[in-house]
């Protein structure tokens, strides 16, 4: 794990805040982490936000994790993201 011994809970806010502050280089770590935290609908929610922001390059991951959710697990991410369209288009492509 690249966080080390760091708390992963402690390094996800760090990143949050960051992500959330306008450091878009923050979510591709911060969905990274959680997905391997498994926080699976917050790692989707985060990859939408990211997707939103204009990171493309995170789609990939994105759909790879939705496939392992419910149709309703995606919707809620993409609520909790703003996203409620992505989360539609998401629900039809896995």
């Amino acid at each position: 794990m690249w966080w080390g011994k760091r708390d992963p809970q402690t390094v996800a806010e760090l990143l949050r805040s960051a992500a959330e502050g306008g450091v878009e280089e923050a979510y591709g770590p911060l969905c990274d982490l959680l997905t391997a935290t498994g926080e699976s609908v917050e790692a989707l929610t985060c990859y939408f936000a990211s997707i939103h922001a204009g990171d493309a390059d995170v789609l990939h991951d994105a759909i790879t994790l939705a496939r392992s959710l419910t149709n309703e697990d995606i919707r809620h991410a993409g609520e909790l993201a703003g996203c409620p369209g992505e989360a539609e288009a998401m629900v039809k492509t896995v």
